[in-house]
């Protein structure tokens, strides 16, 4: 009988100890699976290799956690060595570009007789940069006309003197970037005095050419009594050995099989009613820009990044820091930004993935 009972002990004992590990060993589990999405919240940036293995790394501008909204600009010191960027899209974006400043180029390529010399200077200074920093992409060649820069990749060639292609469009052409030269005038305002833009949202080259920045923003809610005075203070500022960056982000509802050309150019806006938001539709457009002070001509380099991620494609932390600051604007600015038309399919997306992830775990 002692020897049976001790014997039913032990399998008590085992069982007993096995289902305490095996409780133990599940709220370990749980615990890994909730520190990964804790910093899968506060790591929202997704880098993406260089096209050629060379030069800096991409990365779409994140949403950043805020703790309450207020319109600002959001500058940061740029890294010079990061600013034109090559990434893993260059060729699928190249040919969307070019069939925009081919098709409907006074719609997105337009200079004003006084920013010439300035759109010169950025030619050169884009294609030293990214020859410099993409070598086997890009080269500077001297012929008989004059030098010229070549885009190995796409087999395409620009002078930059009394070249056929005017400068700054050239320089757009090069990069993935849209280039805008900005000058100032009397009364001390910066206007747009010359653009190459293919992706441009709420306006367009032939409709904006010499609107000053406090013109070109005026739709924008609290843009004149928040951060008007900000702004020209900073491009007054600006210095060729301080170059600045900024990022920013806009909700967009795409149609079924719409084109890519029509997707980037949206000189109407993004207020599109006649949309249906599936998630499926919804694109994220992400916007780096920067500020670059010309040392010759005195000029201000404006140039802008664009790039898209579908919202089914979002991680769990950024989609979730994405609905938190959707909610938080003011009522002015959501219904500036559309958040009518979409914000409710992002709030339900965001709970329908964060309950998948909670069932999973």
């Amino acid at each position: 009988m002692f020897i049976l009972f001790n014997a039913a002990s032990l399998v008590a004992i085992f069982c007993i100890v096995l289902t305490w590990t095996h409780k133990w060993l599940s709220r370990s589990s749980w615990r890994a699976q909730k520190q990964k999405a804790e910093n899968e919240v506060q790591r929202v940036t997704l880098p993406h290799s260089s096209a050629s293995g060379q030069g800096p790394v991409s990365s779409p501008a994140p949403v950043r956690e805020k703790p309450k909204y207020r319109i600002t600009m959001g500058l940061k010191r740029m890294d010079k060595v990061g600013w034109l960027v090559v990434d893993d899209n260059y060729n699928a974006r190249h040919q969307v570009r070019a069939n925009l400043f081919n098709n409907r180029n006074r719609e997105v390529s337009q200079c004003l007789p006084e920013a010439k010399e300035a759109c010169d200077e950025a030619l050169k200074e884009v294609s030293s940069f990214l020859c410099r920093t993409y070598p086997d992409m890009f080269e500077l060649k001297e012929s008989a006309s004059g030098t010229i820069v070549r885009n190995n990749r796409m087999g395409e060639e620009f002078s930059l003197e009394n070249s056929s292609t005017p400068p700054l469009e050239a320089a757009a052409r090069l990069a993935m970037e849209d280039m805008t030269i900005l000058l100032k005038n009397d009364s001390g305002d910066h206007y747009v005095a010359a653009t190459s833009s293919a992706f441009l949202i709420g306006w367009s080259a032939n409709t904006r050419m010499g609107s000053t920045l406090n013109e070109m923003h005026a739709p924008v809610p609290q843009w004149a009594r928040q951060i008007a005075f900000s702004v020209n203070k900073f491009m007054a500022r600006l210095t060729p050995e301080s170059p600045m960056e900024r990022s920013s982000y806009f909700v967009q509802v795409i149609q079924p099989d719409e084109p890519w050309e029509s997707i980037f150019f949206q000189p109407e806006g993004l207020l599109q009613d006649h949309t249906v938001p599936t998630p499926e539709r919804v694109l994220i457009r992400r916007e780096r820009q920067t500020f670059n002070r010309l040392p010759k001509t005195n000029g201000i380099l404006f140039t802008v990044k664009t790039t898209v991620s579908f919202l089914e494609d979002l991680p769990l932390g950024e989609l979730q820091l994405l609905a938190k600051d959707i909610e938080s604007w003011p009522e002015d600015m959501a219904a500036y930004k559309g958040r009518s038309h979409w914000g409710e399919t992002i709030s339900n997306f965001c709970r329908a993935k964060e309950a998948t992830y909670d069932v999973a775990c």
